[in-house]
């Protein structure tokens, strides 16, 4: 099992499917993702990648058109409504991921640790 030591999100508006698909590819390399809101990632990399090695990898695939923003992200400091399944997919490291602190209506809220 690969161990992350690095949340990011990544937000994104990108005119064209086919370089939509691209990017998708782009952050796959990067590390493990998953797509929770429409047009929002997270991504868990080794501590070892960068932020401006991903920026650089994620930003050869746009055009002047797009819009990508890309921000590290402190679990401990999340608060939120996430669907089940994402808390799930983030809670798979238990180094530096959420604690599941109740359900409403098939989400479950994050606080801070």
């Amino acid at each position: 099992m690969r161990k992350f030591d690095m949340l990011y999100i990544v937000n994104f508006d990108i005119k064209d499917s086919a370089r939509v698909e691209q990017f998708a590819r782009q952050l796959d390399e990067v590390g493990e993702t998953l797509l929770f809101m429409p047009r929002c990632y997270f991504l868990k990399t080794n501590e070892s990648v960068s932020g401006m090695s991903i920026y650089n990898k994620l930003k050869s695939v746009l055009k002047d058109e797009d819009l990508f923003v890309l921000a590290p992200v402190k679990v401990a400091d999340m608060n939120g409504w996430l669907a089940t399944s994402s808390v799930t997919w983030l809670s798979n490291n238990k180094n530096y991921f959420m604690t599941i602190v109740g359900t409403r209506n098939n989400h479950i809220q994050s606080t801070k640790q």
